[in-house]
C-alpha cells in the first residue's frame, strides 16, 4: 500500500481556500457607488468562477486596503475584448495590472453587463442583459465624443460635440486651446486622455489612453482642427493641425539624423541572467550601433528601433543570422536564432540603421564550470518491495559507481497492479521511524504518481531534509511479474532516473554442511546479517527470514 504521506497531501491540496476577489467602481452592484479599495465588492467563488455585475468601467484585484495594496495585485485586460457577432458574450485575457477595465460596448456604457472571471484569473467573460447584442461581424459602434475641460469651458457634459466620419473624429477649436482638456463620450463613463510622456504638440501624432489617463494640457494660440482616430478597444490617437503646420503623424528615421531613435535587442537570455529583456542603446548621428557582450546563445532573439512616437521592428528573411555574416533585415515584427550557435554564446553587435544590416561577431562563451553534483553517500530504495511494502526500515541499499547508483529489486502490486517507489539517504529505525527517513535527503518525481516509463531517463527531484523532505513524492510502476524485477539507476550527473526489467534472482547454491548461507533480496551473500529481510539456505532448504 502507499504511505500515508500521500494522502495527507491530498488532503491539504483540498482544504486550500481559493483567493477572494475584490471589485470596485462607482457602477458596480451591490457595492458603494464610489471608487473605493477599502470597501469593494468582495465576489466568492462559485463553480470554479467570480460573477457580478457592473455598468461601465471598473477594476478588480485579489486585495483590498489602499491603493497600493489594491492595484499591487490588481488585473486587467491584455488586449481588447473579442466580441461574438450578433452574439451576446464578450471575452478577454487578463494580465497583471491595475488599469480601468472598461464595458466591451463603449457606444452603450448604459448597459448593466454580467461579468465572469475565472478562478485563475486569466480570463474574463462578459454577457449582455437580455434584448442586447454586439453588433455583426465588421461592425463597429461608434460613441458621440466630445471635448470636455478649462480649455473648452468646463467640465459640463454634452458639450463641444465632434464631427464624425468612419472613425475620425474632429473639432475646429477657432480661438486655439489654453488649458486642461479631455475627450469623453458625453458621461463619466468613458474619457480619453493622456497617453504617453509629455503632451501633443501641433502636427505629431499623440498616443491618447481611456480609463484614468490623466488631463491633456494645451496652450496653443490660432485656429487648431484637433483630430482624434477612434478604434474600438483602441489604439486612440489624436493629431492637431494649424494651416501652414506640417503633418507628420508617423515619422521615420531620418537617415541624416538619427536624433531621439533608440536601438533594441532582446532576448530571454538577458532576463534570465537577472537583467531586462531587452537592451536598447540611443542610435549615433551616423546610424551605426555597436555594442559588446550580448549573451545570446541559443535563445531567441528581436530587434527593433523606436522613438517615443514609433516602433519599427526588423528581422531576417529566414528567421536566422549567421555569425560574422553582414545579414540585411526586412521591415517585419519577426523571432530570429544564432546559426550554430551553442548555450551561454556571446556576440558583439553591429546595427547599421542606415541599411538595416546586422552583424553579429562570435566573442566567446559565457557558461560557467558546472558544479560538481551532490551526490549521497549512501543510498536507499524505499517503496512495495520486500514483500512488506511501505516501512520506515524497508529498503534496499543501491551500489555506487562514481556518481551513480543502481540496484535490483522487486516491485510488488501496492494498488491496482501499481507498486510505488522512491528513493531515501537513510531508513527508519523501525517500521514506524519516518521521522528517520525525513531526517535525510529524499528523491523522487515533481509530481507525485508519476507513471515511469521503463527504459526511459526521467528527472528526479531532490526533497531536502528540513525544508521539503515529508512531502517526497513517489513513482507507480507496474508491478513485476514472478520471473521479473526491476533495476533502478539513479544517474546524479544527470539528474536523472532510469529504470528497465530483467529476469528474476537467480536459483541460490547452498552448502550442505549445515551452516547457514544467507542472501539478501538481490541475491548477494550476506556475511554478517541485521535487522532486515534474508534469504537463508540452511542443508538444501532456502527459505525467506525477517532478523
Amino acid at each position: 500500500m502507499k504511505k500515508f504521506t500521500f494522502l495527507m497531501g491530498s488532503l491539504l491540496v483540498g482544504l486550500s481556500a481559493s483567493a477572494q476577489l475584490y471589485v470596485t467602481g462607482t457602477n458596480v452592484e451591490n457595492a458603494p457607488a464610489a471608487w473605493d479599495p477599502s470597501q469593494p465588492l468582495e465576489v466568492e467563488l462559485v463553480d470554479g468562477t467570480y460573477t457580478f455585475k457592473a455598468t461601465d468601467r471598473f477594476k478588480i484585484s485579489i486585495q483590498k486596503g489602499t491603493w497600493n495594496d489594491f492595484n499591487g495585485a490588481a488585473k486587467m485586460l491584455d488586449g481588447s475584448w473579442d466580441k461574438i457577432p450578433e452574439g451576446t458574450t464578450a471575452s478577454a485575457t487578463l494580465k497583471d495590472g491595475d488599469a480601468d477595465i472598461s464595458a466591451p460596448n463603449p457606444g452603450n456604457e448604459s448597459l448593466k453587463i454580467t461579468y465572469s472571471v475565472s478562478e485563475d484569473l486569466t480570463s474574463i467573460t462578459a454577457t449582455l442583459p437580455d434584448g442586447y447584442t454586439y453588433p455583426g461581424a465588421g461592425v463597429v459602434t461608434y460613441p458621440d465624443l466630445y471635448l470636455i475641460g478649462p480649455a473648452f469651458g468646463g467640465w459640463t457634459l454634452g458639450e463641444n460635440k465632434m464631427t464624425r466620419k468612419d472613425n475620425v473624429y474632429t473639432y475646429v477649436a477657432e480661438d486655439g486651446i489654453d488649458g486642461e482638456w479631455k475627450i469623453n463620450n458625453g458621461t463619466w463613463n468613458f474619457s480619453l486622455g493622456q497617453g504617453e510622456a509629455g503632451m501633443p504638440v501641433v502636427g505629431t501624432e499623440y498616443n491618447l489612453a481611456d480609463g484614468n489617463a490623466g488631463n491633456l494640457s494645451s496652450t496653443i494660440s490660432g485656429k487648431v482642427t484637433i483630430q482624434v482616430t477612434y478604434t474600438e478597444g483602441g489604439p486612440y490617437k489624436l493629431l492637431l493641425t494649424q494651416d501652414g503646420t506640417p503633418v507628420d503623424p508617423d515619422p521615420d528615421p531620418d537617415p541624416n539624423n538619427f536624433a531621439g531613435w533608440y536601438f533594441n535587442l532582446g532576448t530571454p537570455a538577458f532576463e534570465a541572467a537577472g537583467g531586462e529583456w531587452f537592451k536598447g542603446v540611443a542610435v549615433p548621428e551616423n546610424g551605426i550601433v555597436e555594442f559588446g557582450e550580448a549573451a545570446i546563445g541559443t535563445e531567441i532573439f528581436k530587434i527593433k528601433i523606436w522613438n517615443t512616437k514609433k516602433d519599427i521592428w526588423y528581422s531576417s528573411t529566414d528567421g536566422t543570422v549567421t555569425p560574422g555574416t553582414p545579414t540585411v533585415l526586412i521591415e517585419e515584427e519577426g523571432e530570429m536564432t544564432v546559426t550554430g550557435a551553442t548555450a551561454n554564446d556571446i556576440y558583439d553587435v553591429k546595427y547599421d540603421c542606415n541599411t538595416n544590416t546586422l552583424t553579429l561577431t562570435y566573442a566567446g562563451n559565457g557558461g560557467e564550470t558546472p558544479d560538481e553534483p551532490e551526490v549521497p553517500a549512501t543510498l536507499y530504495l524505499m517503496g512495495n518491495i520486500n514483500d512488506i511494502g511501505w516501512c520506515a526500515n524497508n529498503g534496499v541499499e543501491m551500489t555506487r559507481e562514481g556518481n551513480v547508483y543502481s540496484c535490483e529489486s522487486k516491485i510488488e502490486d501496492g494498488l491496482e497492479g501499481y507498486g510505488y517507489f522512491s528513493f531515501s539517504t537513510q531508513l527508519g529505525e523501525n517500521a514506524d521511524d519516518w521521522g528517520g527517513v525525513n531526517g535525510a535527503n529524499r528523491f523522487g518525481p515533481a509530481v507525485s504518481d508519476t507513471e515511469v516509463v521503463v527504459n526511459t531517463a526521467l528527472d528526479f527531484t531532490t526533497y531536502v531534509v528540513n525544508v521539503n523532505a515529508s512531502s517526497c513524492a513517489s513513482w507507480m510502476i507496474a508491478a513485476n511479474a514472478a520471473d521479473k524485477k526491476y533495476k533502478f539507476i539513479m544517474d546524479f550527473d544527470n539528474s536523472k532516473l532510469t529504470v528497465t526489467e530483467v529476469s528474476g534472482v537467480q536459483t541460490i547454491d547452498a552448502e550442505l554442511n549445515g551452516t547457514a548461507i544467507y542472501y539478501n533480496l538481490q541475491g548477494q551473500r550476506v556475511e554478517n546479517p541485521v535487522n532486515g529481510i534474508y534469504v537463508r539456505v540452511l542443508n538444501g532448504k532456502a527459505e525467506k527470514i525477517m532478523k
